[in-house]
């Protein structure tokens, strides 16, 4: 299918220089902030370190209320030398796509590549993904107020930069900051229309394209940790198999054949 351009003509068409992009609310920030990036206005700051952002607050107390952005297991199952194979196959095979970078929200493929679940509603949550070559640094985009739920991955290991955005701020703005320049972009399948219209604005130069070819190339074959995860799944079926005699009775209802397997 060939690549959708962006919906809209940009300034060169028309003959005429595109105007400066206006001051955006972010960059009025202390500058004198340790952790303000003063082109962008954005907060940066590995997650997992004791002081867990600017002046030293603690965020602990957030920890339990936004575990669940890992899916109930903050350290991934899955090996991290596991987790930067798959980082940078994905590079690569997205240079074999013609893109020049990945935007990877919440949801299958950002569980294949780190090994975390998460939600990105109307606030974005986005893995920056450069395909190899490309000049982006990886990163992993999230909000502020969210970030301590992602503080249990091994993203400094896996050379993923923590970079986080207030409310009131622009991500889309942000993700263009980082993005390189791309002339391609590859979104996630299951991106968020809002999300995809967000980019779409903020790098109005670069086409978009679906993430799903590249991330299934990857997926058709399975690394060591996929092949474990199939092999405890087959023996889990079995004993449940095993079992059906005993679970199902004359007068049992579903849920109660479905409480028992469980």
């Amino acid at each position: 299918r060939p690549t959708v351009p962006l919906g809209r003509a940009s300034h060169a068409d028309h003959g005429v220089a595109r105007p400066p992009r206006p001051p955006h609310p972010a960059q009025q920030l202390r500058r004198s902030d340790p952790v303000c990036d003063g082109r962008s206005g954005v907060h940066r700051r590995d997650v997992g370190s004791p002081t867990g952002g600017p002046g030293g607050r603690d965020h602990t107390g957030c920890r339990g209320i936004l575990r669940h952005m890992t899916a109930g297991h903050p350290t991934p199952a899955v090996p991290t030398a596991l987790l930067a194979d798959r980082i940078r196959r994905a590079g690569d095979v997205a240079a074999d796509h013609g893109v020049d970078l990945l935007l990877v929200t919440p949801g299958t493929d950002l569980r294949y590549l780190l090994d975390a679940d998460g939600a990105s509603h109307e606030r974005l949550t986005c893995l920056v993904l450069p395909a190899a070559g490309h000049r982006a640094p990886p990163a992993l985009v999230v909000p502020r107020l969210e970030a301590p739920g992602w503080a249990g991955l091994p993203l400094a290991e896996l050379g993923v930069e923590v970079v986080t955005w207030n409310d009131g701020e622009d991500p889309y703005l942000l993700v263009s900051d980082l993005a390189g320049g791309p002339t391609r972009l590859a979104v996630a399948d299951a991106m968020p229309a809002k999300h995809v219209f967000g980019l779409r604005e903020a790098l109005p130069e670069a086409a978009q394209t679906l993430a799903g070819p590249i991330v299934s190339e990857l997926r058709m074959r399975k690394d060591a940790a996929e092949v474990e995860q199939l092999r405890a799944a087959g023996a889990a079926i079995d004993r449940v198999h095993a079992r059906m005699g005993e679970f199902l009775k004359a007068g049992r209802t579903e849920a109660q054949v479905g409480a028992d397997i469980a």
